[in-house]
This record gives C-alpha cells, sequence and structure tokens, in this order.
C-alpha cells in the first residue's frame, strides 16, 4: 500500500496542475459509480 501511494505521487507530480484535477474528478466519479454498482446488488 505504501509503495503504491509513493508510485501514485511520483506520477501525480509528474502531471500538469489541470490533468491532476481531471485525474481526482475521474477517479471520483469512478469511485461513486462502484460504490452505486454495490449498493445495487
Amino acid at each position: 500500500m505504501k509503495g503504491k501511494t509513493r508510485e501514485d505521487k511520483a506520477r501525480k507530480n509528474g502531471l500538469s496542475k489541470t490533468q491532476q484535477v481531471l485525474y481526482q474528478k475521474e477517479f471520483k466519479a469512478a469511485n461513486r459509480m462502484y460504490n452505486d454498482t454495490k449498493n445495487q446488488v
């Protein structure tokens, strides 16, 4: 888990600020969709 977090940080640092925001929005949207699907089942 820690190693993955470190990798994610390094990857995010390589992105521009706009890309970071888009990445976070996509992640949150995907997370919400996943939770909605989980709740339906």
